[in-house]
């Protein structure tokens, strides 16, 4: 892989738009100097022709004076060396030539009359009839503008060197200018990694800032979604560690001695709850590795909330059942829906379990299920010790576990992310509300059929 730094890719790049546009144009001038050089000349051929046609006007023997005005001629435009070739129309009498004549040696072709020829060494030749009975040519030697085209081409090419130089000089202090921002912009995010609030006070574009500023939050939040892994990871081998260890401990002290059946049933259905409560953290915490996979849409289906509530969820009644409280179930309405049946199901179970983990023995569970024209409204109401309003924000939260002793069972901190999942990818929304000793009211509002979700699916 070839390897390059933006700093040098930039000092290329303005020298290159710095110099080439004045290079080109230098060219393009260069070409309309030579163009209007030649022009000239052509143009004064013309105006020779001109002048020499008015001064024989009045002449009865013009070839005889034609050598007096060429000398008269040559005398006003001493710049510019002229040759003149008279011969009458119609004449066999040789050719004759006035001025510097050596000019004709250049001539290889035929002119046209009433035209001109441009030949090498900016020689143009001219031919015209004048006084209507010489067919005269007119050589004009413009080799002296060469001087002016050869002038203009040292100016151009200094002044584009010149330009060049500081091109070059300005995109190589402009690419270490970007490029000393951009190594502060990584050490800004460098310390982020590391640990150092030390960098927030960087003095930046607000463009470079603000990518900064983007990458620094987005590699906070993947070190605190890493660490509440890591926390998450321990935790839950902690947890499946704890209970594994009971369930392997009691079947070693079952098979010690025989015992009667009564006792082997009620070991067995204690060792069932605890491996039901197991497959239900392994069912969490794959739903929520697997939360993104599909739409909801995908896996829609039509069925009865209140005749599933009745049927999947009696195996967390009979637990509250058997913890003293009592889950109260009101069913109103109609409450039939249309959404991925797995999920909804799974969010009222883990809702109504953490319910029954935060309320005190000998306490009631409001569970009511009420069908509204568009919609399902589900309320779950304990008697717990209510939310912290430092807490509140974060209860939706993966792996957030509050700290208290007042809870029934240690939990893994997915149960509430995954609900508030499942009602978000449904499009409805769910909220918590209860001031700290006045226990925990959620609302749930459901769409009959999935639509459109709200990214915070919050009431």
């Amino acid at each position: 892989m070839k390897h390059w730094t933006l700093s040098s890719w930039l000092a290329r790049r303005v020298f290159l738009v710095s110099a080439v546009p004045v290079v080109v144009a230098f060219a393009v001038g260069g070409w309309f100097v030579d163009r209007s050089l030649s022009r000239e000349i052509e143009a004064l051929v013309h105006e020779e022709f001109d002048e020499a046609s008015m001064l024989l006007r009045e002449s009865l023997d013009p070839q005889e004076h034609f050598g007096f005005v060429t000398e008269q001629l040559s005398q006003s435009h001493r710049l510019f060396p002229m040759a003149w070739r008279v011969r009458p129309i119609g004449a066999r009498e040789p050719k004759v030539d006035y001025g510097d004549a050596v000019l004709f040696d250049h001539l290889t072709t035929a002119v046209p009359l009433d035209a001109s020829v441009e030949l090498e060494g900016r020689l143009v030749v001219g031919r015209r009839i004048v006084h209507g009975e010489l067919d005269v040519m007119l050589a004009v030697d413009g080799s002296v503008l060469e001087s002016v085209l050869a002038w203009y081409w040292i100016i151009a090419t200094v002044i584009s060197c010149a330009v060049s130089l500081l091109g070059a000089a300005f995109g190589q202090m402009f690419g270490r200018r970007v490029g000393t921002m951009l190594r502060r912009a990584a050490e800004h995010v460098q310390s982020t990694r590391e640990g150092d609030s030390a960098a927030d006070d960087l003095e930046l574009p607000d463009e470079i800032l603000s990518i900064a500023t983007e990458l620094r939050t987005t590699l906070e939040k993947i070190r605190e979604e890493s660490e509440r892994a890591r926390v998450f990871v321990a935790s839950l081998a902690h947890e499946l560690r704890s209970p594994i260890q009971n369930l392997i401990a009691e079947a070693e002290v079952l098979l010690l001695r025989a015992r009667e059946p009564n006792e082997y049933r009620a070991k067995f259905r204690a060792q069932l709850e605890e491996l039901v409560e197991l497959g239900h953290a392994v069912n969490n915490l794959m739903a929520f590795c697997a939360r993104s996979e599909s739409e909801p849409t995908s896996r829609a289906e039509e069925f009865d909330l209140g005749n599933e509530v009745r049927l999947r969820l009696q195996q967390e009644i009979a637990r509250a059942e058997r913890a003293g409280i009592q889950v109260a179930l009101d069913a109103s309405g109609d409450l039939r829906m249309r959404g991925d049946r797995e999920s909804i199901l799974r969010a009222l179970r883990n809702v109504i379990a953490n319910a029954i983990d935060w309320s005190p023995t000998a306490s009631t569970i409001d569970f009511e299920l009420t069908g509204e024209p568009e919609q399902i409204h589900v309320t779950v109401r304990d008697r717990g010790p209510g939310i912290p309003d430092a807490d509140r924000p974060r209860v939706f939260e993966p792996f957030f576990r509050r700290d208290s002793n007042e809870r029934r069972r240690g939990g893994y901190g997915l149960g509430l992310a995954i609900a508030h999942d499942a009602v978000v990818r449904q499009g409805g929304s769910i909220a918590l509300d209860g001031a700290r000793g006045e226990g925990t009211t959620c609302s749930i509002q459901l769409p009959r059929a999935p639509r459109p979700s709200n990214p915070n699916g919050t009431a």
